[in-house]
């Protein structure tokens, strides 16, 4: 099998030779294996096979090099409140309310929690003016946000996303 060399490295494969290649490459003959079994250091040679499942490939080096453990998690605080307020009866005292009452309200405090694309200041007071303005709404309602609904949900925005408003106004 004939590969395509550039700059150093397999680009490609061929199987026919070619008279002429296209300028900075050039055909070198090489083993029938995918391209990702291969390196190139002036000859086609076989990588040997890594050491472990972590270990990556180092194109300069021609060796298995061993990463380092990656000891971290990403804790999104939109997705961790989200997650912690939706187990709350408080939500589900809010989802009943508005989904039969103000879907349109109910729908832009989901999307205010879900989109990522909303940058955190503006989010914040947008959450914010939708929070007061849903418990304002429920005040009368058969099942109004106890104090201790309110209490959860004040004490979810601190402990998740860090704000010190409530929705108490």
């Amino acid at each position: 099998m004939l590969f395509w060399i550039y700059e150093g490295k397999i680009s490609g494969y061929s199987d026919v030779s070619v008279e002429f290649a296209p300028q900075g490459f050039s055909l070198v003959e090489g083993p029938d294996l995918p391209i990702s079994d291969l390196y190139f250091d002036g000859k086609i040679k076989v990588k040997p096979a890594p050491p472990s499942s972590t270990a990556q490939w180092d194109d300069s080096s021609f060796s298995w090099v061993e990463m380092p453990a990656q000891n971290f998690t990403v804790k999104n605080r939109w997705t961790s409140f989200l997650l912690a307020i939706i187990k709350t009866a408080a939500y589900e005292k809010i989802k009943t309310f508005l989904s039969s009452n103000n879907p349109a309200e109910y729908t832009v405090l989901v999307a205010l929690l879900n989109n990522s694309a909303i940058p955190d200041e503006p989010r914040e007071k947008l959450l914010e003016g939708s929070l007061r303005k849903v418990k304002a709404a429920m005040k009368d309602s058969p099942t109004p946000l106890s104090s201790k609904d309110v209490g959860t949900i004040n004490s979810l925005l601190q402990s998740e996303l860090g704000v010190s408003w409530d929705i108490n106004g």
